[in-house]
């Protein structure tokens, strides 16, 4: 096993202190109407947007889902879905959420993973298409690479992943996750690397915490 350099375990443990942060945010909210930014309690506009579009094929890998509300409308749209979080808490929800929806159970699964080790949740099982929405910015640039070599195995050659980052579009003042830049995009997702970025646009991420959203990009891209 490699050995990990000193700023990649400092980026990890930061990474680390930064979910657990999360994870208490979700046990103890300051109110009971308190929401997380990135809970809207609906599935995202641009991921329904994707849909429509026919982006989505075959089984879906929902890595970073919250509290579920994109995996539950992909789930009632007929997907079979497995559902990845880091916080117990976050999965709570969403499970609840799911129920209420009427999801048939074996349609929606929600899975506790550590996204930098997805081998150990995820065996050998490969899907059609994956979807990150709002996971990879939450990564500091040196993990980045990582993660996404993490979740390449689990894609299907031929398949896609669908993307949903902040981008260097969002001017200060921002407090938001790590902004992202077409060039730094590129670079994640070269053929080198075993991914063809087949498209790549502007949306919005909607957020109860700044109207009009979030500037995002979209890309879609295809494991090679």
């Amino acid at each position: 096993m490699a050995m990990e350099t000193s700023s990649s375990l400092t980026a990890r443990s930061s990474f680390r202190a930064k979910h657990q942060r999360s994870s208490i945010f979700w046990k103890n909210t300051p109110r009971k109407d308190w929401v997380a930014p990135w809970d809207i309690g609906k599935a995202q506009p641009s991921l329904i947007q994707a849909e429509k579009e026919g982006l989505l094929k075959g089984e879906v890998l929902d890595v970073g889902c919250g509290p579920g509300d994109n995996a539950i409308y992909l789930a009632a749209k007929g997907y079979q879905v497995t559902a990845l979080d880091l916080s117990q808490h976050a999965l709570e929800r969403a499970a609840k959420r799911s129920k209420a929806a009427g999801i048939a159970d074996g349609t929606l699964v929600f899975k506790q993973a550590d996204m930098l080790h997805l081998g150990s949740t995820l065996g050998s099982h490969l899907w059609e298409t994956a979807l990150d929405s709002a996971l990879l910015h939450c990564f500091p640039p040196e993990l980045q690479p990582r993660y996404l070599a993490e979740l390449q195995p689990h894609i299907k050659p031929g398949g896609h992943l669908i993307l949903f980052c902040m981008s260097d579009a969002n001017k200060d003042p921002y407090t938001g996750p790590e902004r992202i830049s077409k060039t730094q995009l590129q670079d994640l997702f070269s053929e080198s690397k075993g991914w063809r970025m087949e498209q790549l646009t502007t949306a919005k991420y909607d957020t109860p915490v700044r109207e009009g959203g979030f500037d995002t990009w979209r890309a879609y891209i295809k494991r090679v």
